[in-house]
């Protein structure tokens, strides 16, 4: 079923002495026919731009991890950009709560992401990693997510910004 919405990833392998404890070596990898046991999954990682979300991943994976191998998941690329596609997919992850991180660029996956959790959650906690925040121009992601839908929006914090890109107040 989950190769209906994801393309497997390009998954890098890490070559480092400690590479047991490296989160490559702990994520279940979705590969073509093999339906993954999600009993056990508490996060699935998703890429959006198969170039980009493999360039994440390349950094992501040799990073120290303390979970245990069967919380995560790698499911790979999603098939289709158009959020449309995808929104029904991570609706789906979340409401059998596996918490779906999307890795890409293209702010219509955090979009997305936000209106598939705001379609089954009640309140949302938000964390953005950007590189210019400006909150006072409508039309902008973060404007729309903290103003236009106030109520949902539990929490938002802010992880990192370039300062030299904002403007001072």
């Amino acid at each position: 079923m989950l190769e209906n919405w994801f393309t497997p990833a390009s998954i890098p392998s890490v070559n480092t002495p400690d590479a047991d404890s490296r989160l490559g070596s702990k994520v279940q990898v979705l590969s073509g026919s093999a339906s993954p046991d999600l009993q056990q999954t508490k996060i699935a990682i998703v890429g959006l731009q198969a170039s980009e979300a493999d360039a994440v991943r390349r950094h992501l994976y040799s990073m120290a991890a303390p979970w245990p191998p069967e919380t995560i998941i790698d499911l790979g690329n999603i098939r289709k950009s158009n959020p449309s596609f995808f929104i029904p997919a991570l609706a789906e992850l979340a409401g059998s709560r596996i918490f779906p991180i999307v890795v890409g660029r293209d702010i219509a996956g955090l979009t997305a992401q936000f209106k598939a959790l705001q379609a089954i959650l009640q309140h949302i906690n938000l964390v953005a990693f950007d590189e210019r925040l400006d909150l006072s121009l409508p039309g902008t992601y973060l404007h729309d997510m903290l103003i236009g839908q106030r109520d949902q929006v539990f929490q938002c914090g802010l992880l990192g910004y370039q300062s030299h890109f904002v403007a001072p107040k």
